[in-house]
C-alpha cells in the first residue's frame, strides 16, 4: 500500500516557501487602517509669492487638521531647509 500524503523535500520546501510568501504579504496590508482617519488634501497644495526669504503655502483640507511642511533647495529633499508644524 502507498501512501498518498508522503512529503518529498521539494513538495516541502514548496509549501513552506509558499506559507512564508503568503505570510509576508499579510503583514504588508494590516487588517485594521487608520487612512479614513486622515483628512484628504481637497484641491493639493499650492504656493505663492516665493522670493529669497519667504513664502506662502495654502491648501484645503476636507476636516480641520494640522499638517507638517518641509522646505528644501534640493529636489531630493536630502537637508531641508526648514520643517514646520501648522
Amino acid at each position: 500500500m502507498s501512501n498518498r500524503f508522503a512529503y518529498t523535500r521539494r513538495s516541502f520546501l514548496t509549501s513552506s516557501g509558499a506559507l512564508a510568501l503568503t505570510a509576508a504579504s499579510d503583514l504588508s496590508c494590516p487588517a485594521i487602517s487608520r487612512a479614513a482617519s486622515r483628512p484628504v488634501f481637497t484641491h493639493g497644495v499650492q504656493s505663492g509669492d516665493v522670493d529669497s526669504a519667504t513664502g506662502m503655502i495654502w491648501t484645503r483640507t476636507d476636516r480641520p487638521s494640522r499638517i507638517n511642511i518641509e522646505v528644501s533647495t534640493t529636489e531630493s529633499f536630502a537637508t531641508p531647509q526648514c520643517t514646520s508644524q501648522y
